[in-house]
């Protein structure tokens, strides 16, 4: 097994993220964005753990150090690595998420209720920027052809055991030696068709059985919220962040799930240096 089963923690529960910069994406600046909302609005868990590989963090500032309770760095950090979450963590409970995520509303009561469903569990459901169920599978034409279901890990819960351990493990062998019919289907897979595939196995059937919505978010993906796939975000609806009541509204909706831009826009709608003074407000004010 490829998993530690040793490991030391700094706190019980906590938020892990991971940021590899790209020539066209700046991801540190997002995950600083993402951690600053977690410490805005939290009102429990706030402890953020950050992983980045050594070129990206070449660009953490000491504004970022401060605000990142974790800082971990390694050597690359890809799709297929994502298995590697489960002995990286330094949480005994965590909640992980891409980057480009945006939790502006307490989720504080997620953390017992995830506790109670499994020690891996992944989300099955997602909304548009209205607040509706996507059924539309146009972004994963083949899941069900192949009986996968419909798992996402933009965003997800595990607790460190040997359940969580053989997860993740079952991850990194797929993800290593994908079998042929799968490639065929998806020549290019990324972490959310590895964790699928595993997710599929009888044995791994609880990953996904969430109690209601939780977890579930609100997937900003052109595609599947009416918008044009050519244009930026802020190009199509006005982006607003109502701090007094930690509520982001896109165009005339306020959105009350965590909600992944994959736009990667949002925060640059918001401003980073608008985001900067809030936290600065909250930590003058405690």
């Amino acid at each position: 097994m490829s998993i530690n089963m040793a490991k030391i923690y700094n706190a019980p529960r906590g938020f892990l993220s991971a940021a590899s910069n790209t020539i066209d994406v700046d991801y540190l600046k997002l995950a600083y964005a993402q951690a600053v909302f977690i410490k805005i609005f939290q009102q429990k868990v706030v402890n953020y753990a950050i992983i980045v590989d050594r070129e990206t963090a070449k660009n953490i500032t000491p504004h970022m150090r401060f605000v990142f309770d974790r800082i971990i760095e390694v050597d690359r950090w890809n799709f297929e690595d994502e298995w590697q979450v489960r002995n990286l963590s330094p949480w005994q409970e965590t909640i992980k998420l891409d980057a480009d995520m945006i939790i502006t509303q307490d989720i504080s009561h997620w953390w017992d209720i995830l506790r109670n469903i499994n020690d891996v569990v992944l989300p099955v459901k997602t909304y548009d920027i209205e607040d509706k169920l996507i059924t539309n599978t146009i972004h994963r034409p083949y899941y069900k052809e192949m009986y996968l279901p419909l798992t996402y890990t933009a965003l997800y819960y595990f607790r460190d055991s040997v359940y969580s351990a053989n997860f993740f493990d079952a991850v990194k062998q797929i993800s290593e030696s994908l079998p042929t019919w799968f490639t065929d289907k998806f020549p290019s897979p990324g972490d959310d068709e590895y964790f699928s595939l595993i997710a599929s196995l009888p044995e791994w059937r609880d990953t996904h059985r969430p109690i209601g919505d939780i977890p579930s978010f609100t997937h900003v993906r052109p595609e599947l919220c009416g918008l044009s796939s050519d244009e930026t975000l802020p190009n199509q609806r006005t982006i607003h962040m109502d701090w007094n009541n930690g509520l982001l509204w896109i165009g005339p909706n306020p959105q009350f799930r965590p909600v992944h831009d994959t736009t990667k826009s949002i925060v640059d709608s918001i401003d980073i240096n608008v985001i900067d003074e809030e936290l600065t407000k909250r930590f003058n004010n405690e």
